[in-house]
């Protein structure tokens, strides 16, 4: 069975490259769906980036989308050498500065802004070299300085790169229509890994049925919104979803 399945994965990426697919592997609990997507990992390692997804555990954490990105990026991430991860975070916020015009890059502006005149007025205006009063003074203001500009970065990231759960559900409640970003971060990072990438979805059904729903929305509509094999350009990459579920439960 994992050989008929990794070369299902293998064959519809050569013949059929701009197409995404969802397969799905029935079986009651126990019967051993995780040791197959193992078994199945083994063989598409090579040709596939894998990136593992325990529902289960994430049901509990944060929306679904927000979960399939973030697991997304942390696999795109750990492929690569230690010196190239950082600028994986760098070109997706370049990337969505573009995307999304000069809101977010006035946030970060503001953010330097306070943080320099907060040091400026904190500054002593005729420092003594020797004046060890003015000199904690100094380093009182620079430090705080630093300090508004760490909190600011942190609560910036956490809303603009969606580090948090909270930033992820903010995000939903504050854009008209937020799949569309969504969608178009997903593609982004598909195009940013080096192989093809499968998704492998265990313990889904551990879930109630609320999450399943969510989740498997969520997928098709990030591929729909990818756009079919005629629309997608030949360098953009499909993504492939091995979902391991009783179909029986819920």
């Amino acid at each position: 069975m994992a050989t008929v399945i990794a070369l299902r994965l293998v064959e519809t990426h050569l013949t059929q490259a701009g197409t995404s697919f969802l397969l799905h592997v029935d079986g009651p609990w126990g019967s051993g769906k995780s040791s197959l997507l193992n078994l199945v990992e083994e063989r598409v390692a090579p040709y596939f980036q894998v990136v593992r997804f325990d529902a289960w555990q994430q049901s509990r954490l944060a929306p679904a989308w927000w979960s399939l990105l973030t697991a997304l990026r942390s696999e795109i991430t750990r492929s690569r050498p230690q010196w190239r991860r950082p600028f994986v975070r760098i070109r997706e916020s370049a990337t969505r500065i573009r995307r999304t015009g000069s809101p977010y890059a006035l946030a970060f502006v503001l953010v330097a802004i306070v943080a320099v005149l907060l040091g400026y007025l904190l500054w002593p205006r005729q420092p003594a070299p020797l004046d060890w009063q003015q000199l904690a003074k100094t380093v009182t203001a620079l430090f705080a300085a630093l300090g508004t500009l760490g909190a600011g970065a942190i609560l910036a990231a956490r809303l603009f790169l969606w580090d948090s759960a909270r930033g992820a559900r903010l995000f939903e409640q504050t854009q008209a229509n937020p799949m569309a970003d969504i969608s178009a971060r997903f593609r982004w990072l598909l195009n940013r890994s080096e192989k093809p990438v499968a998704f492998f979805i265990d313990d889904l059904d551990r879930c109630d049925q609320k999450y399943v729903v969510e989740l498997l929305d969520t997928i098709q509509t990030m591929v729909r919104d990818m756009g079919g094999a005629q629309q997608r350009p030949p360098a953009e990459r499909a993504a492939y979803f091995v979902v391991a579920a009783d179909g029986q439960r819920g």
